[in-house]
């Protein structure tokens, strides 16, 4: 019996001692990432109001009746929480929850009733995203596990509205985040009596947390990586010829960058293999913990510095696959370093600190009775509010915990490995459906796509002439040849091009007849002349396989025809 005590002891002990120093975040770091997920929010707002009526409008690309066939057959539990296909009917209900979810976005961004907004923006965002989902990309996924698990972190601590209205708040200066345990008590850790004041371990204590919700931020970006890496079994991952073979999708890619590093082979080889070391290295330096200070900040600045490169790399290479190149960076901040901020605090000048406190006169409280000891119970609560039962506080940790594992076994049921989905729990499903947790980081995997593609919507006016309505090159008039899609492509925008290429599948196929009879609308609208009103479109699209190696060049390109819609003339 004591020796089974012992080892318990001992394991519980090296658990803490992993979780308090490699999971535990510095709450300053904690309220940077709210303040970036914000700026990220109201960035995809703006966006997705500039498409609202194309890929969201009742008379667009995706109406009511379609998304709910579509959420219906796929994700049903999505509905409980979609309401912009509740009231999609009614007219401008995309205009109005877009404010809404804007200025919830804005009160998340200031700090204002922080965990309310962080909530309706993480509610509203999952049910716009679940209003298209073709829309969406892997990065989404991640930013809302991101949203997700922000509402259990006490990310008002500093930065934030909220927290300035307490006047014994610190500001972010006046806490510190490094060790102070084995040092010599100074002066000003004395008081009267010779006692040795505590507030500076209060400090070092509290002001680094440790949660269910902090490890699952990093969880998400473990699973992420790792799974990336496992999912990409292919040939030219590993003969260094992946990122060249990706450079020739323009489906994906820009035109003129693409030139320039399709010509330097060995620019492309390091950057294949630099990609397949980052997977694979990055969530084990996540894992390892380092008590020292100095050793901690350097391993976990390296990897906040790596994401950064990483992702900044996928937008410069990969412009047209949207904000996924951003959305996984505002989960990262959680990681910076403690000794990122005390290195910062003692930069900041006194004459500023001063004129803040001076200018925010509710923050400026009475010297002596001031603290730097952040409360400890507000910083380690998951719902950070004193009046919640400690019942409803495991409940909420159990819940957490639960959502890791369902997000873990979801990755974990896409491998081809055997027994990969034993411990997949079912009942995770309707959560996963209903929350849009479903990911699976296949993308170029397990290799790049061999087969380019572009879109020719094909309409035959009154008269029989031949147009093309989705690109408005030489006055709309039809060829075959790929445009080039920084200039003559007429729906620009990532999540246009996103719907347009999945509605090519088969099981999307009778999304094109709305996507003709939308055309036939607008195009009909405009034309004076009733020559020039088409009769017909139809959907096509047009394949080319890509180069495999160095010296080969394009293949013969291949025609395919979709669904073909009869237009009303008036």
């Amino acid at each position: 019996m004591i020796l089974r005590h012992r080892l318990t002891q001992k394991t519980r002990n090296f658990f803490q001692y992993w979780a308090n120093y490699a999971f535990a975040c510095d709450l300053r770091s904690i309220a940077l990432a709210r303040v970036l997920a914000a700026l990220i929010t109201l960035l995809d707002i703006y966006l997705r109001f500039l498409v609202r009526d194309t890929i969201y409008g009742e008379t667009g690309w995706m109406p009511c009746s379609a998304s709910r066939r579509m959420l219906k057959s796929r994700n049903w539990h999505s509905l409980a929480i979609t309401p912009h296909i509740w009231f999609c009917e009614l007219p401008l209900v995309n205009e109005i929850l877009m404010l809404i979810n804007f200025v919830a976005a804005f009160c998340m961004l200031i700090g204002y009733r922080t965990r309310t907004s962080t909530i309706v923006t993480y509610i509203l965002l999952t049910s716009n995203n679940h209003r298209n989902y073709l829309v969406n990309n892997g990065g989404e996924t991640v930013f809302r596990n991101i949203l997700f698990f922000l509402m259990f972190l006490p990310t008002d601590a500093f930065f934030a509205v909220d927290n300035l209205k307490e006047k014994n708040s610190p500001w972010w200066w006046d806490v510190r985040g490094t060790s102070t345990f084995g040092q010599e008590p100074s002066s000003e850790d004395i008081e009267e009596g010779g006692k040795k004041k505590s507030y500076r371990n209060d400090i070092f204590e509290s002001i680094r947390v440790f949660s269910p919700a902090t490890f699952g931020i990093v969880h998400q970006f473990l699973v992420m990586y790792w799974f990336a890496a496992c999912h990409k079994t292919g040939e030219p991952w590993h003969n260094g010829t992946a990122l060249w073979r990706i450079l020739w999708l323009e489906l994906y890619t820009g035109a003129g960058f693409n030139i320039i590093m399709r010509s330097s082979i060995w620019i492309c080889e390091f950057f294949t293999y630099l990609t397949m070391l980052t997977e694979r290295g990055l969530p084990i330096l996540m894992m390892i913990p380092i008590k020292n200070d100095k050793l901690r900040a350097l391993l976990r600045g390296f990897n906040v510095f790596t994401v950064f490169t990483l992702h900044f790399m996928f937008w410069v290479a990969l412009p047209r696959i949207g904000l996924f190149g951003f959305h996984p960076t505002t989960g990262v901040m959680v990681l910076l370093p403690s000794l990122v901020w005390d290195f910062l605090a003692s930069r900041v000048p006194e004459s500023f600190k001063n004129q803040m406190k001076k200018r925010f006169s509710y923050a400026n409280y009475n010297k002596k009775k001031r603290t730097r000891k952040v409360k400890k119970d507000r910083a380690n609560s998951f719902l950070h509010r004193k009046k919640i039962k400690p019942l409803a506080n495991i409940f909420v940790k159990a819940f957490i915990i639960y959502y890791i594992i369902g997000v873990f076994s979801w990755n974990m049921k896409d491998m081809d490995a055997p027994y990969s989905s034993l411990g997949y729990p079912k009942s995770f499903r309707t959560i996963g459906k209903l929350t849009g947790v479903a990911q699976k980081w296949s993308l170029f995997a397990p290799g790049p796509p061999s087969v380019d593609s572009w879109y020719v919507m094909k309409a035959v006016t009154v008269n029989g002439t031949e147009l093309d309505l989705y690109n408005p090159r030489q006055n709309y008039q039809l060829t075959w040849e790929k445009p080039q899609p920084s200039s003559t492509d007429q729906h620009n925008s990532d999540r246009e091009m996103h719907h347009v290429k999945w509605i090519k599948k088969e099981k999307y196929e009778w999304l094109q007849r709305i996507m003709g009879r939308w055309y036939c609308r607008n195009w009909n609208k405009q034309q004076t002349d009733d020559n020039m009103k088409v009769a017909s479109v139809q959907y096509n699209w047009v394949t080319r396989v890509c180069p495999k190696k160095y010296t080969d060049g394009y293949f013969p390109e291949k025609k395919h025809f979709g669904q073909e819609v009869f237009c009303r003339i008036k």
